[in-house]
């Protein structure tokens, strides 16, 4: 034991020592609260800076909010109106031209089923023309309602103008085929009482 100890401190002696003294380690201490310090001053700065950021944020997704609501309003305003019929396109002279071409087309028709019996053989022919511009009748007049109906469909004035110019159109077109028709059957009529 005696040699493991004069070992020990041969060993020590040897060996360069570093040790701290007391003014070393007062010194370092102050180091270590100056760096404390400043790292704790730089906290203090990102946390401000954060907070700022934060703010910004919030402040920018409240506007991105508010943004996106105005959109949506302004959107909803719009699509509401193509809901609605526009007060010029309701008393648009064609509405009521095409109410009476139609009315006039389906009152052609009935004196043209009238005017069957003088042909029995033409009875099948004449009874599925007039039954075609009766159907052809009806759905222009649904059509019609449909487009001035609020609610009904969506459509902007220029789509529901164009839609009734469409109407308009083919009300005259059935009109004109249904009295080219009733010509055509009061002449083979008259030539039949001769």
């Amino acid at each position: 034991m005696k040699r493991l100890l004069a070992l020990l401190g041969l060993t020590g002696i040897s060996l360069p020592g570093q040790t701290q003294t007391f003014a070393e380690w007062f010194e370092q201490n102050k180091t270590q609260l100056k760096y404390l310090h400043e790292q704790l001053f730089a906290l203090e700065e990102e946390d401000e800076t954060l907070e700022e950021g934060y703010a910004v944020d919030e402040t920018g997704l409240v506007r991105i909010a508010g943004n996106k609501q105005a959109d949506l309003d302004l959107h909803t305003r719009h699509f509401s109106t193509l809901r609605d019929v526009n007060m010029v396109i309701l008393a648009d002279p064609r509405v009521s031209k095409i109410v009476s071409l139609t009315e006039e087309t389906q009152s052609i028709g009935d004196s043209v089923r009238r005017l069957r019996n003088v042909f029995p053989r033409l009875r099948a022919s004449v009874d599925a023309v007039c039954d075609d511009l009766d159907e052809l009748c009806v759905a222009g007049a649904k059509s019609l309602e449909q487009l001035l109906q609020d609610g009904a469909t969506q459509m902007t004035d220029a789509e529901r103008l164009e839609k009734l110019e469409n109407l308009y159109e083919e009300a005259k077109e059935l009109n004109e085929i249904a009295r080219n028709y009733w010509a055509d059957a009061e002449f083979f009529t008259s030539i039949a009482n001769l």
